[in-house]
This record gives C-alpha cells, structure tokens and sequence, in this order.
C-alpha cells in the first residue's frame, strides 16, 4: 500500500515531548481539534440497514485534551471522528492493513470519561475504511461526575483498514460528557 498520499512526516517534537513510539496509533494529548471531526447522527437500525430517527443534537469541544460533548437532545448519536492517526511515526489518516504482522492485529484502548451531567454511553467503533461497516466495538456507560480510567483491547484482522470513531448517547437533554487522554497502540 502506498502511504505517500495520506502521510506527512511529523516535525521533530518539542524538547519536552518524547518521541512518538512506533506502536502508537492515537494519543489525543499529542492532537489539536483540527484531528476530530464532530457531529450528530441518527441512530442505526440493524435489521433494516438504514439510518432511523432524529439526529443527534448539541456541540463539542476539545480544550486542554479533553473532549467535552454538550447534548441538546436525546435522540440519536453525537459522534467524534478521528482524522488522523499515527502510523511509524507518521501522521496518516487511516490505519493502514499489515498482511505481514499478527493476524489478528490486538490494539489496547485507554482513556478516562466522566458525566458532568446525566448518564451516557460510549462506544468505540472501528469503521472499515472502504465499507464503513463496524468491524469492532467497544461499549462503556458513564455515569460518574469524576474522571474514571477505562481500559481494554480489541482484536482486527490484518487485512482491514480502519478509522475509529467516538460514538455517544444520552439519557437526556442539556447533558454534558467529557472523554480525556484517548490512547490507541497496536499491542506488539
């Protein structure tokens, strides 16, 4: 595969920054908001395949690495796109295929949530990047007011390319959720 239309070599990192490692996919605290892409959808409906209902509604921010997502309604989903990944160092904005690594390919996913206001749902969705189909997810409820870590792991076949995205729900209107220090590595 070919990257050099999708890649850009990173400039050399601040005295106080460490270098990027070579496992590592995603680190918000090394982002700015021109990395994300935010919007509200309607939710999905499995059996029939389409898009169902009122979308999604509110804003988003992210200030001193931190997302925060403001919900204006319950319907459908708020959805955090991440645009560019890292890939040997490189910044690329999609995970690329590895055919000749571990098949599956294991990523371990970290980061910490917190409602400032009502309950929540948050899933990670890693979308294959020709079908936009979910090839795997990981789903946590959110309902404390303090910084909580949440960790865990999800196994992708080599042969896929894949974004990942932030999927949120709401329990009610007028809430507000907070994702900081989203970190992505392929476990080597």
């Amino acid at each position: 595969m070919n990257l050099s239309n999708t890649s850009t070599t990173l400039n050399a990192p601040a005295l106080s920054t460490p270098p990027i490692p070579q496992n590592l996919l995603f680190d918000s605290t090394r982002t700015a908001q021109n990395f994300y892409d935010g919007f509200g959808r309607e939710d999905w409906d499995i059996q029939k395949h389409q898009l169902t209902g009122a979308k999604g509604e509110g804003k988003w921010s992210f200030t001193d690495n931190i997302f925060t997502i403001y919900r204006d309604n319950t319907a459908g989903r708020f959805i955090i796109e991440i645009k560019q990944y890292f890939y040997q160092s490189r910044s690329i904005n999609i995970v690329p295929s590895n055919i000749y690594g571990r098949n599956p390919r294991h990523f371990k996913v970290t980061f910490k949530a917190r409602a400032v206001s009502g309950s929540h749902e948050i899933t990670v969705a890693f979308r294959d990047f020709k079908t936009k189909d979910w090839i795997n997810e990981l789903t946590f409820e959110v309902t404390n007011t303090e910084f909580r870590p949440l960790l865990t792991s999800v196994a992708i076949g080599a042969d896929k390319q894949f974004t990942i995205e932030i999927h949120t729900w709401c329990d009610g209107p007028q809430t507000v959720l907070q994702i900081a220090d989203f970190i992505v590595e392929e476990v080597v």
